[in-house]
């Protein structure tokens, strides 16, 4: 009677160390997931801001009164809104940890926010500051019908960055759902 018992107890700590095990692993793939959504809104806002702060180039460039009567203004105003694009790509691009702030890591969204970011660096950032730099109206002007062919899809690649954030976004908080069922069930067991 008393090996049935040893028996017994040790099948019963044995399930009760399983149940233990599960849910700890369980709240822990809650707790990564959380953070993950977290990170992954800040990114959404980020992405999102970006559109805004490129629409806010283009209005700028498009009131070209503020640029023949107050050039020094309006080539500073274009600077500083430059560097507050950069510094926003940038933070999306290597993430911050102190927000937290990092792009999903599926559905080719890195690539993505690398091809985006490359494309700023290599053709609308040295356009952008050319403009900045230019005391030439007419010269001004050309590089400004430039940026008009250019910032529409630049703006509509972030756009796509910011859909297949969000689907992640989307898909990461039903599975934090999922888990968060299971561990009821566990419970309930």
């Amino acid at each position: 009677m008393l090996r049935f018992k040893q028996s017994l107890a040790a099948k019963i700590t044995t399930i009760l160390l399983v149940f233990f095990l599960v849910a700890l692993s369980a709240i822990g793939l809650t707790l990564s997931i959380s953070w993950q959504l977290e990170g992954a809104a800040a990114a959404i806002n980020d992405a999102g801001s970006l559109r805004m702060r490129a629409y806010r180039i283009a209005h700028r460039l498009a009131r070209g009164t503020a640029i023949t009567t107050h050039p020094q203004r309006f080539s500073a105003q274009l600077q500083q809104d430059l560097d507050e694009f950069e510094i926003t790509l940038n933070k999306l691009v290597s993430g911050d940890p102190s927000r937290p702030l990092f792009i999903p890591r599926d559905n080719d969204i890195p690539a993505d926010v690398a091809t985006l970011s490359n494309y700023w660096e290599n053709e609308l950032s040295p356009l952008l500051r050319s403009i900045a730099r230019q005391p030439d109206p007419i010269l001004r002007q050309n590089e400004f019908n430039k940026f008009d062919r250019v910032v529409e899809p630049f703006v509509g690649g972030i756009n796509d960055v910011v859909l297949k954030m969000e689907h992640s976004y989307a898909r990461n908080t039903n599975i934090l759902r999922l888990s968060q069922v299971s561990l009821i069930g566990l419970a309930i067991v």
